[in-house]
């Protein structure tokens, strides 16, 4: 992965100005809305589509809803002032005081006052992306180039968050860490384990990995606080777009905690689509990728011996696009029914199937039409973003 420095877009605004009309004017727009709502009243009412986790849903397509503002609460404000207490006790931390911990000094007082103006939970969300990002900017610092004290941050990081969010699985009633990618898992699998691996090959060449896989996660936790529907533009979405340079290209991006990919050309999304990512102890890597291998009619076959509890039966998928080099792939899963949040998790899938009663052993499933397009439309070196 090439280093990329660790930079701040500029969040962008929408501000509505109002003119006054003539009396004419004013008359002939009061005769058209009340044309156009008798129209509407014959109309049955759309179904919203929904979110994932905190939100619930009510369809299962790919449609782009036009964004919809939802206000702020006290929870949120909360929630992003503990976020903010963070940030100075991590400034306060670094050890020698000067033109670079003014400058972090100066970007907490701006999130100050940006918290202070909000006034749509979209704003908020801008907010709580900036304060992140200071904090992983200023972990970064604090690391000082040392790739292993940086890994060691983002497994305490990962492990702190992730104890905070779980999802409590209602069919074996057991509680799971959400951000379980970036963990140190049992038998290596899990962000810390593959960064630390990296190192011992490529040594400090492995470090701006590091760092985006420390930004991923920060993306993560502000995307989990975000009610915007999964198959709308999210902001972490675009922050991460403008940090990899990726706003004229087409790019693929998932968000493990919704279970969700949005699909985005030239800065503008087009699809989305309800997924299924690695079960919690085989987690989806998170990373910016780029695929690889196209194949069709593939038999997938397990790595490990029949009765083993990582073992399964050989099994042929249609579509696969491979994303990194030891065995990863977005493939369509057509034995699966049910795809989105908490599909990673152990659950009883609607179609019955034995196979589909828990996440993948790291791939991205997709049904078979959304996949088919997926396999058209990724050519070689298209970049898939994962958070």
């Amino acid at each position: 992965m090439h280093r990329r420095k660790l930079t701040r877009p500029e969040v962008s605004s929408n501000v509505l100005h109002k003119k006054r009309l003539p009396c004419s004017a004013l008359a002939l727009l009061i005769i058209a809305l009340l044309l156009q709502a008798c129209a509407a009243s014959s109309q049955s009412t759309a179904s919203r589509s929904p979110n994932n986790l905190h939100k619930q849903y009510a369809s299962r397509h790919d449609a782009i809803e036009p964004q919809v503002l939802s206000p702020i609460t006290p929870t949120m404000l909360q929630a992003a002032q503990t976020k903010l207490t963070i940030l100075k006790s991590k400034i306060d931390q670094l050890k020698a005081p000067g033109k670079q911990k003014d400058i972090y000094l100066q970007h907490y007082r701006a999130e100050q006052d940006a918290l202070y103006r909000v006034s749509s939970s979209q704003d908020y969300i801008q907010v709580l992306i900036q304060i992140n990002t200071n904090i992983t900017e200023i972990e970064s610092e604090a690391a000082q180039g040392n790739s292993y004290t940086l890994v060691a941050t983002l497994q305490q990081e990962a492990q702190d968050w992730g104890d905070a969010h779980k999802w409590h699985d209602a069919y074996d009633q057991k509680d799971y860490q959400l951000d379980s990618g970036y963990l140190s898992l049992e038998r290596g699998y899990g962000a810390v384990p593959y960064l630390y691996r990296r190192l011992a090959s490529v040594g400090s060449a492995a470090y701006p990995e590091v760092k985006d896989t420390l930004l991923h996660l920060a993306m993560l936790e502000a995307n989990f606080a975000d009610s915007t529907p999964y198959n709308q533009v999210h902001a972490t979405d675009k922050y991460l777009l403008t940090y990899y340079h990726l706003q004229d290209n087409l790019v693929f991006v998932v968000s493990m905690t919704e279970q969700a990919m949005r699909v985005y050309q030239n800065g503008q999304l087009i699809r989305s689509f309800l997924i299924t990512t690695g079960r919690y102890d085989r987690p989806s890597p998170p990373g910016l990728w780029s695929a690889g291998n196209h194949l069709m009619h593939v038999p997938f076959i397990s790595y490990e011996v029949p009765g083993s509890p990582d073992y399964y039966d050989p099994i042929m998928v249609n579509y696969a696009v491979q994303f990194r080099a030891d065995g990863y792939f977005f493939h369509d899963s057509w034995w699966r029914k049910d795809y989105g949040p908490g599909t990673q998790f152990p659950h009883q899938d609607s179609g019955k199937n034995k196979d589909a009663s828990v996440g993948s052993h790291g791939c991205v499933n997709l049904p078979t039409n959304a996949m088919a397009w997926v396999y058209q439309q990724a050519r070689t070196g298209t970049n898939f973003i994962i958070y």
